[in-house]
């Protein structure tokens, strides 16, 4: 996901930060209106007590623009119907373009970042879910399983970690794509032993934890983005279908 760059200040408050980053962590989707919004950072979930409410500081004052509207892929701050200025943890994703609702009531609803182009294929995943009605806040709760004496972590979406990537322009060109594909793919890129290193006009990176290198050529760059997440894909997918596995790049060679 990408953050809105004049809107620090909200991305700050709801997403970034170690309070924030940390509050994500156990948090599940708890709303999901298919072709409207899916809802999320208002409940963590333990097995032992059940849904806890995220705890809200000061709500943010709103900050809606009509140059950042709610079209599909962005997110934005939920918030109490009546109140403009009741954001606190809670935001949601659009699901299609939503501007001729949502910027026009409750004082518009503030868009503060969008989802990037493979981010929005798990939100419509999450989004095609079965639906239930959990009760109180939970009456749109999508669920992965159906609970059968009980809800527990399998039944929900959950969102184990979050992870402040360094901002863009304290970057190179390499950092960037690697430092997004580590968050994007965890289980196969990251974490990475020595951080980098450059070679014959490659700058590259290895991975312990699957031994594999994993380079980047910087006049190839966009077929060997386009490459190096066709592999990962495939091996995601070949893993998911056998039960187990791992991927094993050696060297990522691109000829021009």
């Amino acid at each position: 996901m990408i953050l809105s760059r004049s809107l620090a200040r909200i991305g700050r408050h709801l997403l970034l930060g170690a309070a924030a980053l940390a509050a994500l962590a156990n948090s599940f989707i708890h709303r999901s209106v298919p072709g409207f919004v899916i809802q999320g950072g208002g409940y963590t979930w333990s097995d032992a007590n059940g849904a806890i409410k995220v705890p809200a500081g000061p709500a943010v004052k709103n900050e809606f623009s009509s140059t950042r509207s709610n079209v599909r892929g962005t997110i934005a701050m939920a918030k109490v119907g009546g109140n403009p200025d009741s954001a606190t943890t809670e935001w949601f994703f659009n699901l299609a373009d939503n501007a001729s609702n949502l910027d026009n009531q409750n004082g518009g609803f503030t868009v503060f970042g969008r989802v990037t182009a493979p981010g929005m294929a798990v939100v419509d995943r999450i989004a095609a879910l079965q639906v239930v009605n959990g009760g109180g806040a939970f009456s749109n709760l999508p669920v992965m399983l159906l609970p059968t004496t009980g809800y527990r972590r399998e039944n929900f979406v959950m969102i184990d970690k979050a992870a402040e990537l360094p901002a863009r322009e304290s970057q190179t060109e390499s950092d960037r794509v690697f430092n997004y594909i580590e968050a994007l793919y965890p289980q196969y890129a990251a974490p990475a032993s020595p951080s980098s290193a450059t070679f014959d006009g490659y700058y590259y990176r290895y991975y312990a934890a699957t031994n594999a290198y994993r380079g980047w050529h910087g006049r190839r760059q966009r077929a060997a983005i386009a490459l190096l997440i066709m592999v990962l894909n495939v091996a995601s997918s070949n893993a998911a279908a056998e039960g187990a596995g791992t991927m094993n790049v050696k060297w990522l060679s691109l000829v021009s």
